[in-house]
């Protein structure tokens, strides 16, 4: 699943840059938000890759602005423009101890035990009832659930994660060149943020929601997909 527009749940937000051409190594961040007329990113041909690997490479370097401008609160999330790090002194959590997972995260009825377990009782024309997983287990303890809507016409799912992140939660705000834009929304009164394409583009686009004041909903889908039915399966949510 590659999802560009998914933030850490941490407030993990070191942007990393790269993308390798005509390699097998391939990291690319294309998250944030860009000011003035500079393009957000720009190609550099070096003599060895970030790797090691043998050039010549063709990079994809990140052009950040000088002032990127300051981060954006919205209720419950942090908007970040393009290049924004937070200043010093900034202590960036570390990750919590987890033991290895004694249950099978495939098991829908170890998916159910997860306290914040949320179910969709909606379900778009076009597409099969969901299926849910925990992805994430700590002993017996679920940390993250994913439902997927399979299409029945193609090869485009609906993937929707949830789980408890740190709060506010940090959304970065895609480049003025980008094919997306971040738009304010609300769902049954609770406000959320969307991603969506830019007319005659398409890249996808996601939705997030915090339900019961600390669960995020992460929904993403191709541009094919109406927006609309993602924001009716948030709705349905219970």
């Amino acid at each position: 699943m590659n999802k560009w527009w998914r933030i850490s749940r941490t407030k993990l937000i070191a942007i990393v840059g790269i993308l390798i051409i005509g390699s097998t190594a391939a990291i690319f961040w294309s998250q944030s938000g860009t000011q003035g007329k500079e393009p957000s990113s720009r190609v550099e041909r070096r003599d060895v890759g970030p790797s090691g690997q043998p050039g010549p490479i063709d990079v994809i370097v990140p052009n950040f602005p000088a002032d990127p401008g300051p981060a954006q609160t919205k209720g419950p999330y942090r908007l970040l423009p393009y290049g924004y790090v937070d200043p010093p002194p900034y202590v960036y959590p570390t990750a919590k101890p987890c033991s290895r997972p004694i249950v099978d995260g495939s098991d829908p009825r170890v998916a159910r035990t997860a306290k914040f377990y949320l179910e969709p009782s909606y379900t778009p024309p076009g597409f099969s009832p969901p299926t849910v997983r925990a992805t994430e287990i700590c002993g017996t303890e679920v940390g993250e659930l994913q439902w997927v809507f399979e299409s029945t016409a193609s090869k485009n799912p609906i993937e929707m994660n949830i789980w408890k992140p740190d709060l506010p939660f940090d959304i970065r705000i895609p480049p003025d060149d980008s094919w997306a834009t971040l738009q304010d929304g609300s769902i049954n009164n609770v406000p959320a943020i969307f991603l969506r394409d830019k007319p005659g583009q398409g890249g996808g686009q996601a939705l997030y929601l915090i339900l019961n004041g600390d669960t995020l909903v992460n929904m993403s889908a191709a541009s094919a997909v109406d927006f609309s039915e993602l924001v009716k399966i948030a709705s349905s949510l219970q």
